[in-house]
Formats: C-alpha cells, structure tokens, sequence
C-alpha cells in the first residue's frame, strides 16, 4: 500500500494532525509529498540557552547584552 493510499485511508473528510503524524511515523518517512502540499514531520535538535540561570548570577552582564526584537511570522504549509 503506498503511502498515498494509507494517508487516504485515515481522511474521512478533514485528516487531523494526529493522523497526518501517524501516517509519516507508520511509513518510517519524515517527508510525503500529497497533492500540492509537502508533509513535514522531523526532528529537531536545539540548544537553548538557559536565560533565567544566566541573569541570577551574572545580572549586571545580563542586562548588558539582552536585545529585544519583534517580528511577525507568517507561514503556509
């Protein structure tokens, strides 16, 4: 059964997010490309760095350095 087939099988109208995920983890893909639309369900590794600990113990450093941005953030997948 392709994955086509198998992620067909879980819409009845609307699929979930729920099911879309299960579908890629099911087939062992993290990409599945379905009509127009590319699926996308990766990992992802991230190093954050510990704010709060930081501005604690080192806060006059802290206070020398944060920079506040703003922007607007606008996707379609």
């Amino acid at each position: 059964m392709s994955n086509l087939s198998i992620l067909n099988n879980c819409w009845v109208k609307n699929p979930t997010y729920l099911q879309i995920k299960s579908v890629l983890d099911t087939a062992g893909v993290e990409e599945m490309t379905i009509g127009a639309f590319t699926v996308r369900f990766t990992n992802v590794v991230r190093n954050n760095f510990n704010t709060t600990a930081f501005k604690n113990k080192y806060l006059e450093l802290y206070n020398a350095f944060i920079k506040q941005s703003n922007y607007r953030k606008f996707s379609i997948v």
